[in-house]
């Protein structure tokens, strides 16, 4: 799925969930500052320009802010870069907040200690890397020592808790578990994988 919005590449995309929008705010603006500090000057040109326009936006959104921001580059040397607000879904936000669904990434917190919410922060490839794995990527099973897990390259969820495994036969019953306990990490619907020779993996040593 291509990433919403006109002009060129995909350039910052950030992840929101459960922060005020005055928080957010905050945040941003402390990116933006940040940025500065970023090794390149192409880098530090891409983000600086990223949070002033995604800074802008915020300016007159009002209460609790869930959603997806994307950054998206001007089409020539011209053409400046255009944020945009994505609210997420109530079955997205409530994945992230209480559906056990984990993205992968540094989760940067609000300077407000009190606020459970997070924010996360992809940036040039990875940006168009994480908007298609979130939103389009098949998912794998895995296993390791402990839990059972179905996920993509950034998102993942625990489906099911594992403790001793240490015979054969242990471990052919914990395999007929597998399947019925396995959960959807599709990003727009109920789409629970079906384990096939091909996206199962035990990981582990």
């Amino acid at each position: 799925m291509a990433a919403q919005g006109s002009g060129g590449a995909l350039g910052v995309l950030l992840i929101v969930s459960n922060i005020s929008a005055d928080g957010l705010a905050e945040m941003v603006e402390k990116q933006r500052i940040d940025s500065k500090n970023i090794g390149s000057h192409k880098q530090r040109v891409l983000y600086w320009n990223a949070y002033s326009a995604i800074s802008s936006r915020l300016s007159s959104v009002e209460g609790k802010v869930d959603a997806m921001i994307t950054y998206h580059l001007g089409s020539d040397a011209e053409e400046d870069g255009k944020a945009e607000i994505i609210p997420l879904t109530k079955r997205q936000k409530h994945a992230l907040s209480q559906g056990g669904l984990e993205l992968m990434g540094k989760k940067i917190k609000p300077l407000d200690e009190n606020s459970k919410g997070w924010m996360i922060v992809y940036g040039e490839d990875d940006a168009t890397s994480a908007w298609e794995d979130i939103h389009s990527a098949e998912p794998c099973i895995y296993m390791t020592g402990s839990a059972v897990f179905v996920g993509t390259r950034y998102k993942r969820k625990q489906c099911k808790g594992i403790s001793g495994c240490k015979t054969v036969k242990e471990f052919e019953k914990l395999l007929g578990e597998v399947q019925p306990c396995l959960q959807s990490i599709d990003w727009n619907r109920n789409n629970v994988p079906t384990r096939n020779g091909y996206n199962f993996f035990i990981c582990g040593t």
